[in-house]
């Protein structure tokens, strides 16, 4: 038997259609059709902040918590018009949605790391370590350069022609002019700004090589300042590099209508942000867990409370809004980590200075 799935739904713009809401429930339903959960079960559902979700199916409690799917992952609903008699036929399935977060239930008792369906959300990640950690040691790699950094293959062996900047893919097998014996650092590499894995997702190496990349590259080392970009080990993510380019352009469109005089540009330079040699803060986003390198799927917005005694202990600011695993929120010893190896700024905006005053009258 083979099974044949289309997607009509590729070139749809219309994006609720792939962010459905889903729930598991642990109960087998021999109904398959429509069922008006909207009205009659998400309306009963309670948040209990940390303590996850609360809510009744047929008369019984049942607990549950919002799970995100694995980084670079996301499902799709599908249905079969009508399944053949043969088991041997081959049959035809639609794409009619998708979802990157589900609702899971328990019975009486809160979802857990040990629940089968946590622990299969973990192996997508697991099974992709053990499948690179297995190309590693088949391949006779020299991955180690003289200064002990990984060696990077030329430019040219990871870029494609998809856009007019350099796109890399991250499964890539193509190799370097030397032959089979360099590493493709993409599968080690996380994007520069965000912190996400570009293991599955396209990502731009940081170059120079055309007018275009240098503005993308001059806007990226802005937003670090200052910590210092490398070219030759640095790469941004897709969504990254397409901000950037943006605001390159926009830079360039203003530069070229209106020519700055030497002293404006020194007063509007100092006016947009100011380093702090004394303190540090995060990268902003609301996204995922801030951490560098953190792939939890669990995040909670980061409370004020929490933020002033990070403040008030460590020097060290984060952004309203931006969100914190479980395991970070209650270990903090990541923040000397991050100033230590240098992941954390000190150039901040009004808004942080601003919301940095704002957080001495938080009560702890």
């Amino acid at each position: 038997m083979s099974i044949q799935v289309e997607n009509n739904l590729k070139n749809s713009e219309d994006k609720q259609l792939f962010e459905q809401k889903a729930h598991y429930i642990p109960c087998q339903i021999e109904e398959d059709g429509p069922a008006n959960v909207k009205d009659y079960f998400e309306p009963y559902v309670v948040d209990k902040g940390n303590e996850g979700l609360s809510a009744t199916f047929r008369g019984h409690s049942v607990d549950g918590v919002k799970m995100q799917l694995p980084e670079g992952y996301r499902a799709v609903i599908v249905t079969e018009g009508k399944r053949p008699l043969s088991e041997d036929a081959e049959r035809k399935f639609q794409v009619i949605g998708g979802f990157k977060e589900l609702t899971y239930w328990n019975w009486d008792k809160t979802p857990s790391s040990n629940d089968n369906l946590a622990k299969s959300m973990v192996w997508m990640d697991i099974a992709e370590a053990v499948r690179f950690e297995y190309q590693v040691k088949v391949e006779p790699l020299d991955v180690m350069g003289a200064s002990g950094d990984f060696t990077t293959p030329p430019s040219g062996d990871i870029e494609t022609p998809q856009t007019n900047g350099s796109l890399a893919t991250p499964h890539s097998t193509s190799h370097p002019t030397g032959g089979p014996d360099t590493l493709n650092t993409a599968n080690l590499k996380t994007c520069l700004h965000c912190g996400r894995s570009v293991r599955r997702r396209p990502f731009h190496p940081l170059n120079t090589d055309s007018e275009r990349e240098t503005r993308v590259y001059n806007v990226i080392s802005q937003w670090l300042s200052p910590v210092k970009v490398e070219l030759s080990t640095s790469c941004i993510c897709h969504p990254c590099w397409k901000k950037a380019d943006k605001a390159s352009q926009e830079d360039l469109a203003t530069s070229t209508s209106q020519p700055p005089t030497h002293n404006q540009t020194n007063h509007t330079n100092h006016s947009n942000s100011i380093a702090l040699p004394n303190y540090c803060r995060a990268i902003a986003t609301s996204s995922r867990c801030f951490v560098r390198g953190c792939q939890k799927t669990d995040r909670s917005r980061v409370t004020d409370s929490l933020r002033k005694k990070i403040l008030d202990k460590y020097n060290y600011y984060i952004p309203q809004n931006n969100r914190l695993c479980k395991v970070h929120e209650r270990d903090q010893s990541w923040v000397l980590r991050d100033k230590e190896d240098g992941n954390s700024l000190n150039v901040f905006t009004a808004v942080h200075v601003q919301d940095m005053f704002s957080l001495s009258s938080v009560r702890i």
